[in-house]
């Protein structure tokens, strides 16, 4: 066994026998404390008796009649300090005597007097100013309740009761009760002698207990270091033998782990790159100018940068808003409409449009899109809207109806001028840039057809307009020639000037 360990046992065993030295010792003084408190029970038990039996051996009416220093005879006086000190030797007390208060002052009214005070003639006699009364005394003198006291006065230091009377006629006194405290130490004495004897043999029991531990002790000690030095020598041997396999060991622990933390960062690039995939197929999956992603409440998510070609606002600006700020009122109703019906259903894509959507120039642009539900698509969680400017398309659509009815009106009003015909320029110039819009910007294949339908109209109904007035031009001409009696060669020239 090692030295250390040596030294720990060691000191556990001072410390089991110190514990149980202040176990004996503890119970030594509590047996003292118990003993003490007993035969001061005792003590104040007869102490009460004692002070409880004064007034039967007084006159009924002696404290009636103590009203100064004559008023009570030598001879009675003698009689009482006789009748109390016989009492007070039969029963082992001190003193017993009555106390009454007096203009302030404390007055021994009767008492008892010990041998040595009998016979150097040294009694307490009646009417003996007390100039040394204990607090508790005094404190019993305007009481009701006895008051126990251990106190020390000229005579000696004793245990007392004082206990407060009534007399008969009404008059308040102390009958008090003493026994010497030298008595008592020598009760407590023998008491914590005795306490000391039990503790010495509770002490001296334990000796033959500690020889069997040392005996039992050592012998286990041997033992175990018997064990000790054999299980150094199969350590050693497990070692040896366990050198190469500890070596690999370690080797594959950092293998693994190297495993570990490719495995790791291959899991979280493939989920990034999952996630970046998964928001680029959605955000792409309808080319639009502008791309938006709202919660199921309509507040903005995210809007892709081309936001600020279209609609001039930075997409910091945006993000965070709630997207009915940026719609045509006349247009909130159908669009809360469409994407409710969106985020009431997984993946739902649903077309909306026409609506305004307010430019940061404080103009409003024609748009149209699809929105789809993604709220349960991981690195989405909202809704996909797609949208774009299709402001273009309805001015041009705006455009043709306007110049169908110019054309319209020029045709109901029959001009006859040649000049209502060059007038005509102006919707076919119209026709022309429509034409154009269509070539430069894609447009549904309906959009395209229902166009095409509308120039074609407008432009019949232009001919129809031009060959009407060159019936009528021509008519005035020839009722022109007639009437001038002009050739025919000129005949021709308001046809030609109606096909210009």
């Amino acid at each position: 066994m090692s030295i250390g360990r040596r030294i720990w046992r060691r000191s556990m065993v001072s410390v089991a026998l110190i514990f149980y030295i202040l176990v004996v010792a503890g119970f030594a003084y509590w047996t003292y404390r118990h003993e003490r408190q007993l035969l001061f029970d005792r003590l104040d038990q007869q102490l009460m008796l004692a002070a409880t039996a004064i007034k039967h051996v007084l006159a009924d009416d002696f404290h009636d009649r103590a009203l100064g220093p004559a008023a009570i005879t030598p001879a009675e006086d003698d009689q009482n300090i006789e009748a109390m000190s016989r009492i007070a030797d039969e029963f082992g007390f001190a003193f017993l005597y009555t106390v009454i208060e007096a203009d302030g002052k404390l007055y021994l009214t009767s008492s008892s007097a010990t041998l040595q005070e009998r016979a150097d003639d040294e009694e307490v006699h009646y009417y003996h100013h007390y100039y040394d009364a204990s607090s508790k005394l005094l404190a019993a003198v305007g009481g009701s309740e006895p008051v126990y006291a251990t106190y020390t006065d000229r005579w000696g230091t004793f245990r007392s009761l004082f206990l407060p009377q009534v007399s008969p006629g009404g008059r308040p006194y102390v009958a008090c009760a003493e026994h010497e405290l030298s008595y008592v130490n020598e009760l407590l004495q023998a008491k914590l002698d005795e306490s000391v004897v039990i503790a010495l043999i509770l002490l001296l029991a334990t000796l033959p207990l500690f020889v069997v531990y040392r005996t039992i002790h050592r012998r286990y000690e041997r033992e175990h270091e018997s064990a000790r030095h054999q299980l150094e020598q199969d350590q050693a041997d497990h070692q040896a033998r366990a050198g190469r396999l500890d070596e690999l060991a370690a080797t594959l622990q950092q293998t693994q782990q190297q495993l570990h933390a490719v495995t790791s960062e291959l899991a979280a690039a493939r989920a990034q790159l999952s996630d970046q995939e998964t928001l680029f197929q959605v955000i792409t999956a309808n080319a639009a100018d502008i791309s938006f992603i709202l919660d199921q409440y309509g507040a903005v998510k995210f809007v892709g940068a081309t936001v600020k070609k279209v609609l001039g606002y930075a997409p910091d600006e945006i993000i965070g808003t709630h997207v009915n700020t940026y719609i045509h009122k006349e247009d909130l109703e159908a669009l809360t409409e469409t994407v409710g019906k969106a985020a009431a259903q997984a993946n739902q894509t649903l077309e909306f449009g026409p609506l305004r959507m307010r430019h940061v120039a404080d103009k409003w642009l024609t748009m149209e899109g699809v929105i789809t539900n993604k709220l349960d698509r991981p690195g989405i969680h909202g809704l996909v809207a797609n949208i774009h400017d299709v402001s273009a398309r309805f001015q041009a659509i705006k455009q043709l109806r306007l110049n169908h009815q110019a054309i319209a009106e020029m045709a109901n009003q029959h001009k006859a001028s040649a000049t209502c015909a060059q007038q005509i320029n102006s919707p076919l110039t119209g026709i022309l840039a429509s034409l154009e819009l269509l070539r430069d910007h894609a447009v549904s294949a309906e959009e395209t057809e229902q166009m095409v339908k509308e120039m074609i109209a407008a432009a019949a109904e232009i001919r129809r307009v031009v060959d009407e007035l060159q019936s009528i031009e021509k008519a005035k001409y020839q009722a022109f020639t007639t009437a001038n009696g002009g050739d025919d060669a000129s005949a021709e020239q308001p046809e030609s000037a109606g096909r210009q």
